[in-house]
């Protein structure tokens, strides 16, 4: 979705054998670049409460979270002094334990978005954003939902031409 908005965006489908090459090679495309934001959401089956065979962390799936971190660790390491950002997404029925295992290792609070304007899902999603440097100043909206206006329209610049946009 996003490369279709964006096609400067480099999208890494596989991040858990060679990220450290990927990162040097995304580097050397863009050597004076003066910031990097990762966008990433792991498997959300694992903390979703709608799934009654949900484990949070246990499940296998979600151990994709702990990547996060690693990637954003990375990125400081072999980049050095990029201004360097991050927005993470998963499901807004995370049981509060699982959300304060994000927020604790991510040093940010999550906002629980009503994304149906922007996203394919209609349910609502929480989104921990904030820059690597500092992961302090955010404020918490626990149980604050954020709307995003615009509708069709906005999601018009993301969608590909032809593809439907499920009710």
């Amino acid at each position: 979705v996003v490369t279709y908005a964006r096609p400067d965006v480099l999208e890494f489908e596989d991040v858990s054998s060679s990220i450290e090459t990927q990162i040097q090679q995304l580097k050397m495309a863009a050597p004076t670049a003066k910031s990097v934001l990762l966008l990433a959401g792991s498997p959300c089956q694992g903390f979703s409460q709608l799934n009654d065979n949900a484990k949070g962390f246990g499940d296998v799936q979600s151990a994709f979270f702990w990547e996060i971190p690693r990637i954003l660790k990375l990125i400081r390491r072999g980049w050095g002094e990029v201004s360097l950002s991050f927005l993470v997404e998963n499901v807004s029925s995370m049981p509060e334990a699982d959300q304060q295992v994000f927020s604790e290792t991510l040093g940010a609070l999550p906002f629980r978005v009503a994304a149906a304007d922007i996203l394919h899902c209609q349910r609502d999603r929480l989104y921990l954003c904030g820059p690597y440097e500092t992961f302090s100043g955010l404020e918490h909206h626990r149980g604050k939902t954020i709307t995003i206006p615009g509708g069709p329209g906005l999601v018009s610049r993301w969608i590909r031409p032809g593809s439907t946009w499920a009710e």
